[in-house]
């Protein structure tokens, strides 16, 4: 069997690197949109956490609506949510 020449496993080696190289490229185009996607979520869930706090303010003292766990605070909401009166606020604010 001949051995084969020098510039087809040249090629071959070329061809494999040029794919493993656009896989690479591609891996991190992805991890970059990911990255991307998930910035946007962290800001979109800080701006619905300050909005949630800030219609708390009228409800507590202000340091406690924007400083205690956002646990305590979604549980002062629900706690008022019930309140007559307490939905048609939070729809005009």
């Amino acid at each position: 069997m001949d051995d084969p020449s020098p510039t087809a496993v040249n090629s071959v080696l070329y061809a494999l690197t040029t794919i493993a190289q656009t896989c690479a490229a591609l891996a991190a185009l992805v991890g970059a949109l990911a990255l991307y996607r998930l910035q946007a979520m962290r800001d979109a869930h800080n701006a619905q956490e300050r909005v949630i706090r800030e219609l708390l303010i009228p409800l507590t003292s202000r340091d406690d609506a924007l400083y205690r766990p956002m646990a305590w605070a979604l549980g002062v909401m629900n706690a008022n949510i019930q309140r007559s009166g307490f939905r048609e606020a939070l729809a005009g604010c």
